[in-house]
């Protein structure tokens, strides 16, 4: 079974989140999936900058889907 991430990136002051973004990345396990998206949520927030993040109150989420589910 293979997965792919689909990341939400959302705020918290306008209530309001971006469409899903579906990674190009294929994974062959779960947790290598999970783990990943883990990572790149993280160096996305790095990216956006404390400032940002804290003035909209950025989050991030992420699901692990299996490909069959696409």
């Amino acid at each position: 079974m293979k997965f792919i991430i689909v990341l939400t990136v959302c705020s918290s002051v306008y209530q309001e989140c971006l469409p899903p973004v579906y990674h190009k990345q294929h994974f062959d396990t779960h947790y290598d999936c999970a783990t990943y998206g883990y990572n790149l949520a993280k160096d996305m927030m790095a990216e956006m900058g404390q400032k940002f993040v804290n003035e909209d109150k950025v989050i991030i989420g992420f699901k692990c889907k299996t490909i069959s589910d696409i």
